[in-house]
């Protein structure tokens, strides 16, 4: 994943990042939000990624306190459906509801990185998927571990991170 720090085209409210997928050597465009009240990110949903359009986004509410609960709810287009894991017409609503557990200390590549940990569970008229995640104030999202509507396991890990920090004039792009 590649963040710009610039606007998206497609929302002018999220910064634009990409996700690359170096095996099929195809990339896609889509946004995360990011503000004092929390950070809202699109998974990748291009070639086997798509499933997780229905599965729960990911995202932290800061401050993050264990326990806090919250529910968020989109409506999914048909151009996801995909004939091995689900088929529908027009829009389906997919309804989310995630719940922070608290700290957690793991050791990654990056180091031993003390984490927000939030569960979150998506339901829609095709089925349930889950997703736990880790959170870093300084790296984001370190990892997503879901468990897609077709009950396969799918997790994504942050292995490296490059921050490059742009100063140009009134702008600045990066943390």
């Amino acid at each position: 994943m590649t963040s710009t720090g610039r606007a998206w085209n497609s929302d002018s409210a999220q910064k634009a990042i990409s996700w690359a997928d170096r095996r099929n050597r195809t990339t896609n465009f889509t946004g995360v939000k990011e503000s004092v009240d929390g950070v809202w990110i699109h998974p990748p949903r291009f070639n086997q990624y798509a499933i997780l359009e229905l599965s729960p986004f990911p995202e932290v509410k800061k401050p993050c306190k264990k326990g806090q609960e919250w529910d968020w709810e989109l409506g999914v287009g048909s151009q996801y459906a995909n004939p091995a894991w689900a088929v529908w017409e027009g829009d389906m609503l997919v309804k989310t509801h995630y719940r922070t557990v608290g700290e957690q200390t793991v050791t990654t590549r990056l180091g031993r990185l003390t984490c927000q940990r939030v569960t979150a569970v998506a339901r829609c008229a095709q089925g349930c998927s889950t997703l736990d995640l880790l959170f870093h104030p300084l790296y984001g999202f370190i990892r997503l571990d879901y468990v897609t509507i077709d009950g396969k396991r799918m997790r994504l890990e942050l292995v490296s991170a490059t921050v490059t920090n742009q100063f140009n004039g009134n702008e600045y792009f990066g943390s």
